[in-house]
């Protein structure tokens, strides 16, 4: 493979961030720049700065004089304070006395951006802020050529990286982007290429500190040479690994149109030289920067195996430079992977050799957090004894003279929170969340004492970022001490709303929404204690307004960014769930004379669910152009003349589940039920210490008797249903779309059972799910179902697949499944449906039904979510964007997603999530699918009566379709026609079909 020359690399290079830039940045970094907490914090990442450096090389006086203005490169990284650099302060300040003595106002510049450098190695901010703002100052006022504007561009890289180590990114950016700037302008065969890719390095680094990760990936594939595509960056740390499961470019053709020079790899060595030979770094050093600053931006978008496979390169490239700094940096980053990547003991291992060669290197801060993020690991695996060595290093900490930066206070608050969760034996503490629903099983005495080690590291942590005036760091450092307060010490309550309120002025003022919606909450749910504690209830209307402010800032974060990092996603499940649910409490608490508060917390559900979808997928779940239920159901009764539908929303809280009903053209109304959410999970997914029982098991059993569903079945009807019963026949609903809540998700509507009339719910309605309030609109069935333009495939021959052996399909009942598809063209089945071949038929033909009889899996976790083909398996990422490249190509969009053999993942009690959103974001209008494999022929059976009633019926809906298809199979099994028998009569045969989406 040809490299390509410096110039040409440098052509190719997008300049970031050119118009208007500082506007856009500030704008998007008051609002997203939460992964500073967890970036910070967790992965107390080290940053290597820009130099001075080559100078000498474009200065005939300075080597005249023998004074090298190079700066050996180990010594730029950020870790002032680790090494004596008195005398070397001394040698450049007497340079630059000499020049200016002499008159040489270059020269003089130049010493003092290189003694600039040196103070920040010293942990001397000031006297490195003044240093390089006279440097500025004399290069400004200094005749403009390409020599000039050189050393300028420098300069303020090395201003760039000062503001960053003090906290001040935003400015940083704004620095670094002068600099790149001019290396745009100056640039020629002879200029140093490697002083533009580092500008953009460091762009990339500053843009992680303020949470713009998707935007930092942009920029650091512009170094790459890949211009501003993050997609063409991950790609190339994908390569041909079996292994590598995260790739959003599956398709080979999409990768080579994105990278052609590209061609994949099998290992790291071959990584790196595919990569060299692309890029043409100019240099080792500039290279390994570059792997790093990939690993890590990799790794903020959750993109955790090609994080790996870009730090295992920076690793083999820093000792192959024998780069003790590099290597330390970048084994304590591969540690951090591993553990996201929920491989704690491979990441405690490199944990452990970063902090061994830390200490080769005397990198003190590095071995520290190296260390301290090892307790990380310890907490995760529940090795509480280990909070002994704490002490230890605490007093480390406090005699290793640390140097004042923000990296150094993170690890202090780093240290803080170890010391917390193994000490409350808590795997996840000093997260936000409703304080009193998780007490710990341990609480020592001094954790709450004003002695506590937690206390003092966090007030140090607050002292200092108030003398580098990092107003974010503070704020964070204040409010996570009321935090502290607020989990263990309920009597000091005061302090808790004292630090709380602090750190919420903070925040406010400097616009930092990533902790408003924090402090906001946090001192929303203090009041509530305060008003339980002390009996005052004007505190509850106050905490309300505080709910309500962090939930309006949750949704300006999740709308205003289209692709979201896994942070700023907030694992909703993990992070911000209790938020909305405790802000729909107080909704459903507080009401009002109109149903504006039932409409509030109906949308509040619907933002959780949705946020969980785009977290499945990680970027934002729906593309296209849904339209409300509200407006489809007015436009239907507006064809039809006949409001037959209703919409039933639900609401899982603490202590009941409230259920919202929304009929045409009236008020909504709600009932609520109070039970303990423990007990509805138990009565839905079976007691911890009885996972057998439950409804969802007994539904998938067979040999379950009737008796025994319908036991639990009506209880969740007499939650949902029963109070709405006269209001339902008086309007003559005849169609229920439910929008349900955890855990109800995992239960086909069908199934609910009235006691009083003998019939399960699909009996007396036809029912559709569906995840939010937002749709496809779709076409009447009449209006497609007599084109000749539907398709099917099938597999019936046992597969095994990547270790799992998945059963042979019955030959005959698939094929007369496929057989019943009205105008179907010629179905691919067993080796004809191959992954490729069926990939391009639908990409190349327009078709209202894709039926797929075929083994399938959904699941919570992405990359577990799966169709079966002859020679592997359609990812739900795969299927996603196959479907949604036809929805933009097509002017025909699929309106029926059939998915007939698939099932929800054993043991996941979420699998519907991958259901959920793959009819979500497949683009079809609806989605049939089965929630568990019935293998006996019965759900051929329920398919064809599903095709024949679309082909018999011109009026007929998909809902209307699927319930009468489910009541004729129930029909016909009491009276044993058609092969079937009275044991046909078990749900466990006809309900686990479900239409997801549009039911028209």
């Amino acid at each position: 493979m040809s490299k390509k020359s410096s110039k040409n690399i440098k052509q190719s290079f997008k300049l970031p961030l050119k118009i208007n830039p500082i506007t856009t940045i500030q704008k998007l970094a008051k609002k997203f720049s939460y992964l500073l907490l967890i970036g910070l914090f967790m992965i107390s990442m080290v940053v290597t700065p820009v130099v001075a450096k080559s100078l000498g090389e474009s200065n005939s006086l300075v080597e005249n004089q023998n004074t090298s203005l190079e700066i050996n490169s180990e010594s730029n990284d950020n870790f002032c304070g680790d090494s004596n650099v008195d005398k070397t302060i001394t040698e450049w300040q007497n340079k630059v006395q000499d020049f200016r003595d002499s008159g040489n106002k270059l020269n003089q510049a130049i010493a003092l951006s290189n003694l600039s450098v040196i103070y920040q190695k010293n942990c001397d901010w000031n006297n490195a802020q003044n240093s390089i703002n006279q440097s500025l100052n004399i290069l400004q006022n200094l005749e403009k050529t390409n020599e000039q504007q050189q050393i300028l561009a420098q300069t303020y890289d090395i201003k760039g990286h000062l503001e960053q180590q003090i906290g001040q990114s935003l400015k940083a950016i704004e620095t670094w982007e002068k600099a790149a700037n001019i290396y745009s302008e100056i640039e020629d065969e002879n200029s140093p290429s490697g002083l533009f890719t580092n500008n953009l390095i460091n762009q990339t680094q500053a843009l992680q500190d303020l949470g713009l990760n998707n935007r930092s990936c942009d920029v650091l594939a512009n170094s790459f040479g890949f211009g501003e595509q993050c997609f063409c960056l991950v790609n190339a740390f994908t390569g041909d690994n079996p292994n590598q499961t995260n790739n959003p470019l599956e398709n080979q053709q999409s990768r080579q149109q994105c990278n052609p020079e590209i061609k994949g790899f099998a290992d790291v060595n071959s990584l790196i030289q595919n990569l060299q030979g692309y890029s043409s770094f100019p240099d080792e050093a500039v290279f390994n920067r570059a792997l790093y600053s990939a690993g890590n931006v990799l790794q903020s978008l959750f993109y955790l195996d090609e994080s790996q496979w870009a730090l295992e390169a920076s690793l083999v490239v820093a000792k192959n430079r024998e780069s003790l700094v590099d290597e330390s940096k970048t084994l304590l980053s591969l540690g951090n992977t591993l553990f996201e990547n929920k491989q704690p003991d491979m990441a405690l291992e490199y944990y452990e050799k970063a902090e061994e060669t830390a200490n080769k290197a005397q990198l003190s801060l590095l071995k520290l957090q190296a260390k301290i993020n090892q307790f990380n690991v310890y907490a995760l695996q529940k090795k509480w004894e280990k909070s002994k060595e704490l002490d230890a290093i605490t007093n480390d900490l406090n005699n290793s003279n640390l140097p004042l930066n923000r990296s150094s206070i993170y690890t202090k608050i780093n240290l803080a929170k170890n010391i917390y969760c193994l000490e409350t034996r808590e795997s996840n503490c000093l997260k936000q969340g409703e304080a009193n629903n998780n007490s710990p099983n341990y609480k020592p005495i001094w954790l709450v004492e004003n002695n506590s080690p937690v206390v003092d590291l966090l007030s140090q942590a607050i002292n200092e970022a108030e003398i580098l005036e990092d107003k974010h760091t503070e704020s964070y450092a204040r409010g996570l001490l009321g935090r502290f307060y607020e989990d263990y010490s309920p009597q000091n309550l005061d302090e808790a709303i004292k630090f709380t309120k602090e750190a919420l002025t903070i925040s406010r003022n400097i616009e930092a929404n990533d902790l408003n919606y924090q402090w906001y909450w946090q001192l929303g749910r203090l009041l509530l204690i305060d008003n339980e504690i002390n009996d005052k209830p004007e505190q509850e209307l106050k905490a309300f307004s505080y709910y309500r402010q962090a939930y309006n800032i949750l949704q300006t974060l999740r709308s205003e960014l289209s692709t979201l990092s896994k942070d700023v996603q907030f694992n909703f499940r993990d992070e911000v769930e209790s938020l909305y649910r405790k802000y729909v409490a107080l909704l459903l608490k507080n009401p009002t004379d109109d149903s504006s508060y039932l409409v509030a917390a109906r949308n509040t559900i619907e933002t959780l669910q949705l946020a969980e979808l785009d977290n499945f997928f990680r970027e934002a779940c729906i593309r296209l152009n849904p339209e409300t239920i509200d407006k489809i159901i007015k436009k239907a009764v507006e064809d039809d003349g006949n409001p037959t539908t209703a919409v039933v929303y639900t609401i899982v809280l603490d202590d009941r589940i409230g259920v919202i009903l929304n009929i045409p053209e009236q008020p909504l109304q709600i009932h609520e039920t109070m039970i303990l959410k423990e007990d509805v999970f138990s009565l839905i997914n079976g007691a911890e210490d009885n996972q057998d029982d439950g409804l969802v098991n007994y539904l998938n059993n067979q040999t379950r008797l009737a008796s025994d569903i319908t036991k639990y079945s009506s209880s969740i009807y007499d939650w949902l249903i029963k109070p709405f019963e006269d209001s339902l026949t008086k309007n003559k609903i005849e169609n229920l779309v439910f929008v349900l809540d955890d855990p109800l998700r995992n239960v086909p509507m069908s199934v609910l059972y009235n006691e009083k009339s003998g019939k399960y719910l699909v009996e007396e309605y036809s029912i559709a799910i569906t995840p939010g309030l937002r749709i496809l609109e779709s076409q009447p069935l009449a209006k497609f179902k007599s084109n000749n333009n539907n398709f099917g495939a099938g597999l019936t021959e046992e597969k095994i697949i990547e270790g799992t052996r998945f059963d042979a399909l019955d030959d005959d009942n698939v094929r007369k499944e496929l057989k019943a598809i009205p105008n179907m063209e010629k179905p691919l089945l067993n080796e004809s449906f191959k992954k490729e071949k069926f990939t391009d038929q639908v990409e190349d033909n327009s078709y209202n039904i894709v039926h797929l009889a075929t083994h399938g899996v959904f699941s919570s976790v992405l990359d577990q979510t799966f169709v079966l083909t002859w020679d592997g398996v359609i990812k739900a990422p795969e299927l996603d964007g196959l479907l949604q490249n036809k929805e933009v190509n097509s002017s025909t969009p699929i309106e029926l997603l059939v998915l007939s053999a698939c099932e929800t993942a054993s043991g996941d009690k979420r699998a519907t999530l991958g259901l959920a959103g793959i009819a979500v974001r497949a683009g079809a209008r609806s989605t049939l699918a089965t929630l568990w494999q019935v293998n006996d022929g019965t759900t051929s059976n329920i398919m064809v009566k599903f095709y024949d009633e679309i082909k018999n019926n011109s009026k007929i809906n998909r809902a209307k379709a699927l319930q009468d298809a489910q009541r004729k199979f129930l029909q016909e099994a009491r009276e044993r026609k058609n092969n079937l028998n009275p044991r046909h009569l078990n749900p466990y045969y006809w309900s686990p079909f479900v239409l997801v989406g549009n039911w028209l």
